[in-house]
């Protein structure tokens, strides 16, 4: 599967930005790993994540409300963020 042409000029402007993306084609799923992402360490217990966002070839029409981060994360006070499974 090739990664939509719009798709394509939106992550090479991010790299332009200093962003470090991986892209990964897994069946029709296109997976957008932004390696040492930055986080506000005011919030979160770490400063520093792998973020992961998945998307289709059908890009922009599909909505993304999903992300993974690697490793996990927790609040400040060691409690985990809502909505996580």
């Amino acid at each position: 599967m090739s990664v939509p042409d719009l798709l394509n000029e939106h992550i090479a402007h991010l790299r332009q930005q200093g962003f470090e993306i991986e892209v990964i084609t897994e069946g029709s799923e296109i997976c957008i790993i932004l390696k040492n992402y930055a986080i506000p360490k005011r919030i979160w217990n770490r400063e520093i994540v792998d973020l992961l966002v998945i998307t289709h070839p059908s890009y922009p029409n599909v909505k993304m409300d999903m992300f993974w981060v690697d490793p996990a994360i927790a609040l400040q006070n060691g409690t985990p963020p809502k909505a996580t499974g």
